[in-house]
């Protein structure tokens, strides 16, 4: 594990793979860590994998009240900077591609190609917006509760994947209070990518789950961005990496080859 400072804060992240193969960056969604990408260690044989975790998760510091999708951008950036990495394939899960899209839009020419994976660019409308607020009042009340509440509703096929589960809302029993409480006011924060998207030159491509209730309607999404590639897997909600690995990999595989 290496560690980044930042206003004297510590960001923990990992580089696996040849420094001088072309550079894939790993951002996690929001209550995970950089360990939800272990199963995708074996792309460091053709690539230089970077993953990081962000921060208030896993071994990451908080750093403020609010981590807004700007800020993460940038300290991924400073990261990329402090490594000698010129440009890379970033690719976000969740609240990660949300930070994935403030890369493309700040940081243009360090982004090959954006992968959103289970993720999407709408800013939350009003009712997501209360129901993160709520969140934040649950949290501040009874942390633990909360992320027992949670994370098995990300999960289409719940009661085969119990010890992943499991293992989930440990990694997010571990988070303190304030990182979960900067996190959901940095999604709150986040401006709406519609526009970016449709107009970008950066290369965008979607990884969705059928069952994904996190995610808007897909059909509307294809509509929406007729130019930009889209994988739809059939057995997975929010967590195809561990739902539906295969064609997890499939999908991931056809962009990046």
């Amino acid at each position: 594990m290496k560690r980044f400072t930042f206003k004297g804060k510590n960001i923990q992240y990992r580089l696996l793979g040849n420094s001088d193969s072309p550079c894939l960056v790993f951002l996690h969604g929001y209550l995970e860590n950089l360990s939800m990408w272990d199963k995708f260690h074996y792309l460091s044989e053709k690539y230089c994998l970077l993953l990081i975790d962000l921060p208030g998760h896993g071994s990451s510091d908080t750093i403020y009240q609010k981590h807004s999708m700007p800020l993460q951008a940038h300290i991924v950036q400073q990261i990329l900077q402090y490594e000698h990495i010129n440009n890379a394939t970033i690719i976000g899960h969740s609240m990660g591609g949300y930070i994935a899209l403030a890369m493309a839009n700040f940081y243009p020419e360090y982004c090959k190609e954006i992968v959103l994976f289970h993720s999407h660019p709408y800013a939350d409308n009003s009712a997501k917006l209360r129901q993160r607020e709520v969140a934040l009042s649950v949290v501040q009340k009874d942390k633990d509760r909360y992320c027992r509440l949670l994370i098995p509703n990300l999960f289409f096929h719940q009661k085969e994947h119990r010890l992943e589960i499991l293992s989930l809302i440990q990694n997010a029993l571990n988070m303190t209070k304030e990182g979960i409480e900067a996190a959901i006011r940095g999604m709150i924060a986040r401006k709406d990518y519609t526009n970016f998207v449709q107009s970008t030159t950066i290369p965008i491509s979607f990884i969705v789950g059928k069952h994904d209730s996190l995610i808007p309607d897909f059909d509307k999404m294809e509509l929406q961005f007729p130019d930009n590639k889209f994988y739809l897997l059939q057995e997975a909600g929010h967590m195809s990496h561990i739902e539906d690995w295969n064609n997890c990999k499939i999908a991931l595989e056809k962009i990046l080859y």
